[in-house]
């Protein structure tokens, strides 16, 4: 369950995230609920995006689709990379 918490929240852009061991707690309704302690930390925003090193590097950056000022996500960042090669591929 940490691993899932913990992936969920990097998704999020909470890249320090901490994540404490469950803790099962019974209700009187017959109920069991499972508290996860999180510590989110700060979240990650881009500052800038540039894309530099390559000689066709014109509208390369704007091809990564990510602004600055953004929340990182991880998985918007490997699209982002993806589509620079697709572009430089051709």
């Amino acid at each position: 369950v940490r691993d899932q918490v913990e992936a969920h929240y990097r998704q999020m852009g909470y890249l320090d995230v901490k994540v404490g061991l469950p803790r099962m707690v019974e209700e009187e309704t017959e109920r069991v609920v499972v508290r996860v302690p999180v510590t989110e930390g700060a979240q990650a925003v881009l500052k800038a995006v540039e894309v530099v090193g390559a000689e066709q590097a014109q509208g390369l950056t704007e091809a990564t689709r990510l602004v600055a000022g953004q929340v990182y996500v991880p998985a918007l960042r490997n699209e982002a990379v993806s589509r620079v090669r697709e572009k430089l591929v051709g």
